[in-house]
């Protein structure tokens, strides 16, 4: 019996979800029975799979009713899968689509807080050039007292 293609891809994502594959850094789609993964292979918190992990990957994703094969086009992994082979190797990598992600998360992070503190800063010396101007002490911020 044939399946839909939407079920098919439903159970490509229940089977995915079950390894515990991080759906942000992956895409998959299946085209002619075949299911085809590319991006960064990574578990959720970024734990990297070992090759006894993504055999059983592999092994779940060809046992879905209608796929007949699984292609692989990852930054991190050499996957190459045949009906009767499965070579595995882990590529080096300089930085993964998640570590870069959470570089420019922490920069960002950094250059938001010093524009709050050069904005506050900003505020407190107009502030006091008010101030001096009516001729009245000048107003207290929270992080001027």
């Amino acid at each position: 019996m044939q399946h839909s293609r939407y079920e098919v891809n439903r159970e490509i994502r229940n089977v995915l979800l079950r390894h515990d594959v991080d759906l942000l850094f992956v895409n998959y789609s299946l085209i002619s029975h075949a299911v085809y993964i590319s991006g960064h292979l990574t578990q959720s918190f970024h734990v990297e799979f070992s090759i006894d992990l993504i055999k059983e990957l592999v092994r779940d994703l060809r046992n879905i009713p209608d796929v007949l094969d699984v292609q692989f086009d990852l930054d991190n992994w050499h996957i190459t899968s045949s009906a009767s082979s499965l070579k595995i190797n882990k590529l080096k990598v300089k930085a993964s689509a998640a570590d870069i992600a959470f570089l420019d998360l922490d920069a960002a992070d950094d250059n938001d807080e010093t524009e709050d503190e050069e904005i506050a800063e900003a505020h407190r010396k107009d502030g006091k050039r008010q101030s001096k101007k009516r001729g009245r002490k000048p107003k207290t911020f929270l992080g001027n007292q």
